[in-house]
């Protein structure tokens, strides 16, 4: 068993010698012996002694007291004073230092023994609990919740840094307190003061939680949502002693939940203004659980008949036991559920492709369903592939190019047809292989090469390919070639081939018309889809702004002109006029803004903005104007139209930027066939007829042609600071006004905006005798082309007076 050390501080040697003959036969082993409270703490450090036996009076500058001190502070080790002192002064400064024990000499051996197990048995109990409350104080400081600990009268004891951090009270200044004092407490909603928990433990005995929507005030004011529950503290005796208090800031949690919402809000609204049919259906029972306002336009059934119906009642009945086995495979994600069979209320049947995804609604199995009509687009291929046929067809039974290849010396004996087709004499035309490269174009030699030497090697089972070659005429004419091996030599050599050459260049620009066709259509749907999708948001918005705009307004004629809230006012009605200035862009895009038409010329409301255009631009860019005076009147709202002008003349100037440039706008008049009209920007179809016109032209940095396709996007820009609504806001504006764009521009050659709108039927009916400009050069027998001060004009001159023309010309 390991012996207890003990150092003896004695300034008189004997008495030192004795005690440490005492302590030896006492079973104890003495470390040192010293009269110096400095050397007493050096030896502390260097011996390391279970228990130090402490004389009052000392030789030098520190007495036993003094020395004491320094050892409890800094070493934990428990003393015992041994003194002839036991005046009232010397008790009050030792008892400063805590020792173990106090014995006046002279002692006996049993009382210096019994002194010395009661101080070791003491010193063991005090580091046991100093060690766990140095693990409880470790515990609580490093767990994320706030803690306040109190006594029986409600005072403050203890807080971890969590807690002072977020009272904004440290323990130091806290402690003592009234809880009250440090932790308030008051109701988000009607700001009253709350209960606080600790008075309702120490009252009612038992564990207490904060009811929702509790805000905690903290020091410097501060506002923070928490979360809190407090527990009373109990003896053995089961007599509470204190509380504990235990908070957490839930600002966090309280943003998560309001995004959810927000992100909730915004799924409904998508699902409601979907262009396309949406509903949600119990897997169950195949009951409609959920529609979108595009279903019940779709479908013709209003929502209450949806809800009273399943989705076998908008399946043909031989269709009904496939979707029962359709609906049984439930899968994660999207699922592409094919192509169905949809009746509407009218009887009609449609096809559908069906998208589905499972999720869970209302706490039932269910999927969320998109049903994509497809009737149109099938029809549309269908005809497609109609015509596709119709013309390979055609070009079966037309004149075929004939050709028959000598592989080994690369001479060709061609038919007629072959010659003509490229523009050749066929009396004098000789082919041969390498010629054939020649006219070869340049983009193709490379692929035509290579299956044409694919099929000469043997890897390849036919030889057939598309080609561009040169014509007479420096044309390109797009060249169908087929072949045939027909002869080898006694070792598999190939040496003689035989084929077709046949004119598909019409097929290819028909083709080529399709593909254009289809890229306009989805982007016409994209586009309209977008339309629907921007208004239905804007006009839910303007609602709520108006509202708010409406409260504002109300706010601000109730406060007082030196208020502080005043100026918080009015940046709010600011910021509403703002986002209602928004929502209009976003209207005018959809087309449901609102327009005031009447009779107007474009040339008065050009001249009218000519001062606020100028502003509006840099200081570097010359405006110039070119207006037709003669051009017709149009039926249109001025304020949009201005708002178009104004948009596209800043966008020039910005296109100019820093460098010096010009800006012009021109008016004029125009006749627009439907072949030009399909290729503008539009959404509906144009009728043929006179159209104003008004083009904005810059000499700006232009534009690439995957910047001109989505220029009309609502939310695309180039721009840093820009938003996007701009150009999508004049496309709707345009389609407002029946009328079409058209834009010209490549990059650092600048840009030109055409508008066309269609002219007032004042104007139609006054120009009906007349043509107005036309993009091409008139010729022939009987047509003379006469300008005037107003706009070209075309007029039918009869035979007999081209020479009254000629003589005048004279």
């Amino acid at each position: 068993m390991t012996k207890t050390r003990v150092l003896i501080v004695e300034d008189e040697t004997i008495v030192a010698l004795d005690i440490q003959d005492r302590l030896t036969e006492l079973g104890y082993e003495v470390t040192g012996m010293t009269g110096r409270g400095e050397e007493a703490l050096a030896l502390v450090s260097a011996t390391h002694p279970d228990l130090v036996l402490m004389d009052i009076h000392l030789k030098g500058a520190m007495d036993g007291i003094d020395t004491a001190d320094e050892i409890r502070q800094h070493c934990h080790i428990p003393i015992i004073y041994l003194t002839a002192y036991s005046d009232e002064s010397t008790l009050q400064r030792a008892k400063i230092t805590e020792p173990f024990g106090y014995i006046i000499k002279p002692f006996e051996d049993r009382e210096i023994q019994s002194a010395i197990e009661m101080a070791l048995y003491k010193h063991q109990a005090e580091e046991r609990l100093r060690e766990n409350e140095r693990r409880y104080a470790t515990t609580l400081s490093s767990i994320g919740d706030g803690v306040i600990a109190t006594d029986s009268l409600g005072k403050v004891t203890f807080m971890n840094p969590v807690a002072e951090k977020l009272t904004g009270w440290p323990l130091a200044e806290a402690h003592g307190r009234p809880l009250v004092e440090i932790f308030k407490i008051v109701n988000e909603e009607t700001r009253q003061p709350v209960v606080n928990p600790v008075t309702r433990v120490l009252r009612e005995g038992k564990v207490v939680g904060l009811a929702n929507h509790t805000i905690l005030i903290g020091r410097d004011g501060s506002e923070i949502p928490i979360d809190d529950c407090a527990s009373p503290i109990v003896d053995d005796h089961n007599q509470i002693t204190g509380t504990v208090l235990v908070f957490q800031d839930v600002s966090k949690r309280r943003i998560l939940e309001q995004k959810q919402k927000e992100r909730e809000q915004q799924y409904r609204m998508l699902f409601a203004s979907n262009p396309h049919p949406m509903w949600v259906c119990d897997l169950e029972t195949l009951a409609f659980l959920a529609v979108n306002n595009a279903a019940i336009r779709h479908y013709g059934y209003s929502r209450d008949e949806f809800l009273a119906m399943t989705l076998k009642d908008i399946r043909p009945p031989e269709q009904v036991e496939a979707l029962l086995q359709d609906v049984t495979v439930i899968s994660e994600g999207l699922d592409k559920a094919g192509i169905w069979l949809h009746r509407l209320k009218n009887g009609r049947i449609i096809e559908v492709e069906i998208t589905t995804h499972t999720l869970v609604f209302d706490n039932r199995q269910a999927k969320l369903v998109l049903a994509y009509d497809i009737t149109e687009r099938n029809r549309m291929e269908k005809q497609l592939r109609e015509n596709k046929e119709r013309l390979r067809l055609a070009l079966l039974a037309g004149n075929q190019g004939l050709y028959d290849l000598n592989l080994q010396t690369g001479d060709a004996q061609v038919n007629r047809d072959y010659a003509c087709m490229l523009g050749y004499d066929p009396d004098t035309f000789q082919e041969t292989n390498a010629a054939w490269r020649d006219r070869l174009h340049p983009d193709d030699r490379d692929q035509v090469y290579r299956i044409y030497q694919e099929y000469i090697d043997g890897q390849r089972d036919e030889y057939r390919v598309e080609f561009r070659q040169r014509t007479t005429s420096n044309d390109w004419k797009w060249i169908l070639s087929l072949g045939k091996i027909v002869q080898w030599d006694d070792n598999g050599k190939p040496l003689r081939m035989l084929g077709t050459h046949t004119d598909i260049t019409e097929r290819k620009q028909i083709e080529q018309q399709h593909l254009e066709m289809e890229r306009h259509l989805l982007h016409t749907q994209k586009l309209e889809s977008l339309g629907v999708l921007a208004g239905g948001i804007a006009h839910d918005f303007n609602n709520l702004l108006m509202a708010i705009l409406g409260y504002a307004d109300l706010s601000l004629l109730e406060v007082s002109p030196v208020s502080p809230v005043r100026p918080k006012l009015q940046e709010i009605i600011k910021a509403s006029h703002r986002a209602a200035d928004l929502c209009r862009q976003m209207l005018a895009y959809s087309g449901k803004g609102q327009f005031v038409i009447e009779h107007m010329s474009l040339n008065e409301v050009i001249e009218e903005m000519i001062h606020m255009l100028k502003t509006s631009i840099s200081k570097k860019v010359l405006l110039n104007l070119n207006l037709d005076k003669m051009a017709p009147a149009i039926e249109g709202d001025p304020s949009q139209v201005r708002q178009v002008l104004m948009n596209l003349v800043i966008n020039a100037s910005e296109a100019i930027g820093d460098k010096s440039g010009v800006v012009t706008v021109s008016t004029g008049a125009r006749y627009c066939e439907d072949a030009y009209l399909q290729e503008t920007f539009h959404v509906d179809s144009l009728p043929e007829g006179l159209y104003v016109s008004v083009e904005v032209s810059d000499t700006g940095c232009g534009m690439d042609r995957e910047t001109q396709s989505r220029i009309f996007e609502p939310f695309f820009t180039t721009k840093f600071t820009g938003r996007g609504l701009g150009m999508s806001a004049v496309m709707g504006i345009m389609r407002g006004h029946k009328g079409a764009l058209k834009v010209y521009s490549e990059p650092g050659k600048g840009t030109t905006f055409r508008l066309l709108f269609p002219a007032s039927p004042d104007a139609v009916n006054t120009l009906s005798g007349n043509e107005v400009e036309m993009d091409s050069t008139w010729r022939g027998k009987g047509m003379a082309y006469m300008p005037s001060s107003a706009y070209p004009s075309l007029c039918r001159v009869p035979d007999y007076a081209e020479s009254m023309i000629q003589l005048f010309n004279k």
